[in-house]
């Protein structure tokens, strides 16, 4: 006996899927063959498969670090489909990066056979920057003379992840006004409020003389109406503070002599 068969094929909704009839026949060496129908249905209810660790969940300081959207060569694969469908999205919530309020971003790839199954795999990068920046600040100063201004751009600072915000201010003076030390404090931000400072000592002395500035030249009749010496007359300034000022008189030396002296 002979057993042979035959199939009919019959397309299905999508490509993957198929009904086939087989018919199946008996032939005995002698005598009449007998036949038997089989039905095969081929149904496609798999999506395709990512391969394990494509989904995965980062944590990043900066944005700068999260990769660009794709699987790097790590494709999909189906069990009917030899070529599948493959998109992506990227999705952001927005956050702004920092502690408190993250930057969540989520990279979504589905892949999609020819009978429309299909799978995802998702990746999301959590960024949180709660690193401080780096700051370096101006050795100490020793100065007489007036005080320099406070200059934010004399002290260097950096972040991880990007530009900081230098500012500086000025600390009570101990001492007094012509000599002593104060100081100066560097703070450098990051737009997450991460902060760093330093400190720079300035010593400060007074050896600047006050400035001086005379009364105007006068003239009177007699020298019994020249007015007496008053230090008021004169207009004195010191960085320091007050000053004390006190004149004197020289003798009086008559007209015809004036140029002898002048």
């Amino acid at each position: 006996m002979t057993l042979t068969h035959s199939d009919a094929v019959t397309p299905g909704a999508c490509p993957a899927a198929r009904t086939i009839t087989r018919t199946w026949t008996a032939t005995p060496s002698s005598g009449t063959p007998v036949s038997c129908v089989q039905t095969i249905t081929v149904v496609d209810t798999q999506g395709p498969s990512f391969p394990a660790g494509c989904n995965r969940n980062v944590t990043y300081q900066c944005v700068a670090e999260v990769p660009p959207p794709g699987l790097g060569g790590i494709g999909p694969i189906d069990n009917c489909d030899p070529s599948v469908t493959l998109t992506s999205a990227r999705t952001s919530n927005g956050g702004a990066g920092c502690v408190g309020n993250p930057l969540i971003i989520t990279d979504t790839y589905t892949a999609t056979d020819d009978c429309g199954n299909s799978s995802q795999c998702v990746r999301t990068y959590t960024v949180i920057d709660n690193t401080p920046p780096t700051i370096s600040c101006p050795p100490a100063l020793t100065i007489s003379g007036p005080i320099p201004p406070c200059n934010p751009s004399d002290a260097t600072a950096a972040d991880n992840c990007g530009s900081v915000t230098i500012t500086c201010t000025d600390g009570p003076i101990t001492g007094g006004p012509c000599s002593g030390f104060f100081t100066r404090t560097y703070t450098a931000t990051y737009n997450c409020g991460n902060t760093a400072s330093c400190d720079q000592l300035i010593t400060f002395t007074d050896n600047e003389p006050p400035s001086i500035v005379c009364p105007a030249d006068f003239a009177v009749e007699c020298v019994e109406d020249v007015p007496p010496c008053d230090p008021a007359d004169a207009t004195v300034t010191d960085g320091c503070g007050p000053v004390t000022v006190i004149c004197d008189e020289g003798p009086r030396i008559p007209p015809e002599d004036r140029e002898k002296v002048f």
